[in-house]
């Protein structure tokens, strides 16, 4: 237990990032949130060896009416990112989704980058103790 949540990771499992959501949701579970370097460095250390990235619950604005496209915001929230972890070049937004960019942590340090949504990575699930 970190900061009264517990991570399952389930890395057999490949979705979308709406079909993690639900994924977690069945569970009584979220994607994860990483909002610190210590949380980061926990995270990192849980998907040493994964060949793919894990899902976050971070999503681009653009999918929130009221917020500002180009800014990222945790699910279920409109409040715009503190402290974050993007990799080099990221977010690049390279590629144009109508679902707009969630994100992923990778295997560096738990680094995020930024994916179609519809892309098929790690499931990753908080749940709130």
């Amino acid at each position: 237990m970190f900061f009264n949540k517990r991570w399952t990771l389930y890395p057999a499992v490949s979705l979308s990032q709406r079909a993690s959501q639900d994924f977690c949701a069945a569970t009584n579970g979220t994607l994860i949130t990483v909002k610190s370097a210590e949380e980061s460095a926990r995270l990192a250390d849980k998907i040493v060896g994964y060949t793919r990235p894990v899902w976050i619950g971070l999503q681009n604005g653009i999918l929130f009416p009221t917020s500002e496209p180009g800014n990222y915001y945790w699910l279920g929230s409109n409040v715009s990112l503190g402290w974050t972890n993007w990799a080099a070049n990221q977010p690049d937004g390279n590629v144009f989704t109508q679902e707009g960019f969630c994100v992923t942590a990778g295997q560096a340090d738990a680094m995020w980058a930024d994916n179609p949504c519809q892309d098929e990575f790690i499931v990753a699930c908080e749940y709130r103790e």
